[in-house]
């Protein structure tokens, strides 16, 4: 890709990181997006790895730090430690750091990247924000098969609540916000659809670089939300969870 000025159509993780990157390789880039700050939605759940990338300190934004993972039958310690951040701030230092522009439209005769996503497969992305009863700081995943996978990160008496289905899913009227989240993008540079669909969140799903862990992992969560799942294949899935998010078989308390 020869350097040139490109503008990114969105606010979220995923035009942030992708005009971070961009910008990186020589290019001046612009976002273009659908409101005054960037953050599609009030908290994000993202990973160490993240932070060193994008040189930015988490302790700067964060609510929480996030070092269990429950399931139904585990409780296990994650390999790399998750910090729950506000989203806006993040994103908009990340912006400066990395010489993003902003701008309200795109100029002619300039490259433009839609990164305001899609569906994948079908698969819907409920994010909600609601209270929660004090308690220590996790990330649970919970399972049924062929209706829903939720991740729910507890922290400070909230609980923020990604819900992947193919099932319309009415939103509780008791919560603090509600979003819908897409679950693929169009990778900038070679622009196919890349899901985005992650066991530890959308924005994880919108950062993470390996788009063949991304597909692996998508193609998981639509297994599962498929008919004929049986029990021992959702065994089978929630080890994979453990393989990839924790220290396998690591009991904590």
């Amino acid at each position: 890709m020869s350097q040139e000025t490109i503008h990114l159509l969105g606010g979220g993780v995923y035009a942030v990181t992708a005009a971070a990157r961009l910008s990186r390789k020589g290019h001046k880039t612009y976002l273009i997006p659908p409101a005054r700050r960037l953050g599609v939605f009030p908290f994000t759940l993202l990973p160490q790895q993240f932070f060193d990338e994008m040189n930015v300190r988490p302790t700067k934004h964060m609510e929480a730090e996030i070092t269990a993972l429950e399931t139904e039958n585990d409780t296990v310690e994650l390999i790399d430690m998750l910090y729950v951040c506000r989203t806006t701030p993040l994103l908009e230092e990340v912006a400066t750091l990395h010489n993003i522009g902003y701008t309200s439209k795109q100029p002619p005769a300039t490259r433009l990247i839609d990164c305001t996503g899609t569906k994948w497969r079908e698969i819907r992305c409920i994010q909600t924000l609601e209270t929660a009863p004090p308690g220590k700081n996790r990330v649970q995943i919970d399972a049924v098969p062929s209706k829903h996978l939720s991740v729910t990160v507890y922290f400070r008496g909230l609980a923020l609540k990604t819900l992947y289905t193919k099932t319309m899913t009415p939103v509780q009227r008791e919560v603090l916000a509600s979003a819908e989240r897409a679950t693929a993008f169009k990778d900038p540079e070679t622009m196919q659809t890349v899901p985005t669909v992650s066991l530890l969140g959308p924005d994880h799903g919108e950062w993470r670089m390996k788009t063949e862990q991304a597909l692996a992992e998508a193609e998981a969560v639509e297994r599962l939300l498929s008919a004929g799942v049986n029990p021992a294949e959702l065994n089978v899935f929630i080890q994979r969870i453990l393989s990839i998010s924790a220290k396998g078989g690591e009991q904590l308390g």
